[in-house]
């Protein structure tokens, strides 16, 4: 049986560093020094929760070309299975043009508009994973997004976690999924803005609170380098970040959501799933580009040092999370 089971669209992320800020200006021209290739999306989500030890299986489509084989090859040399990403002949494969300025801000230029196909096998699908994890993406086609709704019915049914990201389009969902989705979610996880616009408030807390009426599961609002805000059976918890030196915000959420995963099904407090996922992200902004590019076992263990959380020596030692308890000492903070 595999941790969880992600209904998702593969793409490439071909990251550009840019010498100066963003915005681009119309007309002019912008010199760069390389582009960068990366497994993009949920790559980084997959990655994440594997190199933790969570095993997500894919599912989805591949184009027959050049970016299909490169997303296919990245995945198995991180161990991840591949056995349900298809390769459809014709298909071109997703891909994400991602701007990098100076000051570690990104702009992204995506073909939003993926391709998924029936399960006929679905049930049995469902039956063999722990959770479902999907994201909005998936849901704003009325075609596509069919096949993902019959999935989380069937989550339901079976008795299975679904972990849902609504993802930066959310107007672009149908209301009746998006209330039925949030009704099945075990755990809602989306940053401030996407809070603002699912909820229709400014604030966090307030956000988090309003979705949290339409979810009986937990509402995790990621709120950048302020951490992360927790809405569970009617109050909300604040969880602060980690400060890292900032390089790339690109991939930060998606594997935040990779750790929450993870720490989730490993059965963690809600502390320790929150720190720990605040400090992925942190450990991701200190690094640039996305894919192979998020936080090993070691870059994680630091960051959660450096920022007062004790990890036990059995756990450095065998290089691996198991059953984890973490609380921050905030007058044990390295600023190194």
């Amino acid at each position: 049986m595999v941790d969880s089971v992600f209904l998702t669209f593969p793409l490439v992320d071909m990251t550009v560093p840019l010498d100066g800020e963003l915005p681009v200006r119309a007309g002019t021209t912008t010199p760069i020094r390389t582009v960068v290739n990366e497994p993009g999306g949920p790559a980084n989500i997959l990655i994440a929760a594997r190199r933790m030890g969570c095993s997500i299986l894919p599912v989805g489509l591949v184009g027959d070309d050049y970016y299909g084989s490169f997303l296919l090859d990245a995945y198995r040399r991180e161990g991840i299975d591949t056995s349900r990403l298809r390769v459809r002949p014709g298909l071109e494969t997703r891909k994400v043009l991602v701007l990098v300025d100076r000051n570690g801000q990104h702009a992204y230029i995506s073909m939003l508009e993926g391709a998924f196909e029936p399960l006929p096998d679905l049930e049995d699908l469902m039956a063999s994973t722990r959770s479902l994890c999907l994201s909005g993406y998936m849901l704003m086609d009325r075609g596509t997004g069919g096949e993902i709704m019959r999935a989380v019915r069937l989550a339901r049914k079976l008795g299975r976690a679904v972990f849902f990201d609504p993802g930066p389009l959310i107007p672009q969902i149908p209301a009746d999924w998006m209330d039925e989705v949030l009704a099945s979610s075990d755990a809602v996880i989306l940053n401030d803005e996407e809070a603002r616009l699912l909820s229709g408030l400014e604030g966090v807390e307030e956000g988090a609170r309003a979705i949290g009426a339409r979810t009986a599961g937990r509402v995790v609002v990621k709120a950048g380098p302020g951490g992360c805000h927790i809405w569970e059976d009617g109050a909300g918890y604040w969880y602060p970040g980690f400060s890292v030196p900032l390089v790339d915000t690109t991939g930060a959420g998606d594997s935040f959501l990779g750790a929450y995963i993870f720490a989730a099904l490993s059965g963690w407090d809600r502390e320790t799933a929150a720190l720990f996922s605040n400090a992925m992200g942190a450990a991701m902004v200190a690094k640039r580009g996305s894919g192979t590019q998020v936080p090993t076992f070691g870059e994680l263990v630091k960051v959660l040092e450096d920022g007062g959380c004790a990890v036990p020596a059995e756990t450095r030692r065998l290089g691996r999370f198991g059953a984890l308890t973490l609380r921050r000492e905030l007058d044990n903070i390295s600023m190194a």
